[in-house]
């Protein structure tokens, strides 16, 4: 019966065993999961290449910037040239002091036959 009794005694010590067993198990289970953190990494590294296209994106609008301030010399050359038709008018005016001129001589003109008469 002792003998019994220590076989028996001796198997919980087997069963004891298991547990570590199952114990490694799970640390396997708890290394997987450590290898799916990895992949969410991963997934930060497409979005930080997403960051870099919206970045080179950022850079096309300063492209655009660019062709918007070129447009913006040319629309200010464009300014330029109405200041040159404005120099024309100027022109007129003085023609028409010109007549102003002869009109005010004409206006002499007829004084002097009032003279005469």
């Amino acid at each position: 019966m002792d003998k019994r009794s220590l076989e028996m005694d001796m198997q919980p010590s087997e069963m004891d065993m298991q547990p570590s067993e199952m114990d490694m198990q799970a640390l396997e289970m708890d290394m997987q999961p450590s290898e799916m953190d990895m992949q969410p990494s991963e997934m930060d590294m497409q979005a930080s290449e997403m960051d870099m296209q919206a970045s080179e994106m950022d850079m096309q609008p300063s492209e655009m910037d660019m062709q918007a301030l070129e447009m913006g010399k040319r629309s200010s050359e464009m300014d330029m040239q109405p200041s040159e038709m404005d120099m024309q008018p100027s022109e007129m005016d003085m023609q028409a002091l010109e007549m102003d001129m002869q009109a005010s001589e004409m206006d002499k003109q007829p004084s002097e036959m009032d003279m005469q008469s």
